[in-house]
């Protein structure tokens, strides 16, 4: 299922043949009418048979069309669509990042994601398999969909692919609740965004090295956890063993903490 409200894209068009393409330098402000984001606005509740407004409860509307999206509690901050994309924006436009798929999901457009792209691919030594790097920003207007920046290994056109990005484990992952702070955590989670993206380049040389040794987890380590909003501690027993290799089917990766490691999944 889809569920596509609107969307754009980039190179390949999806299986499922929906959305705008769109090339590659297209301007945000095109991405963003063609994808159907728009700004939520508040209303106050008004208790049946009085003037009287709910203390503790608001409506959330669209604010281009008025339509309802949902009922929240009076705590609830509102984050835009649009505020998701400049933190990613600000995280990645200065790697060359571009966004590659964009959209809103739902019969109002009540979800959104935002999915960039940075030039190039990671090549594993040994392991014919590229890995893309995809950047991931979601949110959503119900009331209980929380603000997640992520990187993933899944090209996302759909409902179905989103679910599938939000669920992969072992990379970076922030994620931020609609409450009174949620903007100043956005700002940290875009400062560790953009440590992340810069460890890529590491990771990738680290990677592809002509060394017959693996490189030690410690190395991985110190090229990879530096985007932690929080400070990280090597754990103990870091440099003095091998890393772990996780094994599939069809080729085996590193299990690094930070990186998705897997074959990129193109929806």
């Amino acid at each position: 299922m889809h569920n596509i409200n609107k969307m754009i894209f980039t190179g390949e068009v999806p299986w499922h043949g929906l959305g705008t393409q769109l090339p590659r330098n297209a301007t945000y402000e095109e991405i963003a009418e063609l994808a159907g984001f728009y700004k939520a606005e508040e209303r106050r509740l008004l208790i049946e048979g009085t003037n009287d407004t709910a203390p503790d409860r608001k409506a959330l509307v669209r604010g281009d069309d008025g339509r309802y999206l949902s009922i929240v509690g009076d705590t609830y901050k509102v984050i835009d669509f649009s505020e998701v994309a400049r933190t990613m924006v600000e995280a990645a436009g200065m790697y060359g990042g571009f966004f590659t798929t964009a959209g809103t999901l739902g019969p109002t457009g009540i979800r959104g994601w935002l999915l960039g792209e940075l030039p190039g691919e990671i090549i594993v030594r040994g392991d014919p398999s590229p890995i893309k790097k995809f950047f991931l920003g979601s949110a959503g207007h119900d009331g209980l969909t929380p603000i997640v920046l992520s990187n993933c290994a899944t090209r996302v056109v759909c409902q179905n692919t989103l679910g599938t990005a939000l669920s992969e484990r072992g990379g970076a992952r922030f994620k931020i609740l609609h409450t009174s702070n949620a903007a100043t955590r956005l700002e940290q989670a875009a400062a560790a965004m953009k440590r992340l993206l810069t460890s890529y380049d590491r990771f990738g040389a680290l990677g592809s090295s002509n060394t017959p040794e693996l490189p030690s987890l410690a190395d991985c380590w110190s090229a990879l956890t530096a985007f932690s909003v929080r400070s990280p501690k090597t754990p103990s027993g870091f440099g003095r063993r091998k890393p772990s290799v996780r094994r599939s089917s069809c080729s085996s990766k590193m299990a690094v903490p930070g990186i998705n490691l897997y074959p990129t999944i193109l929806g």
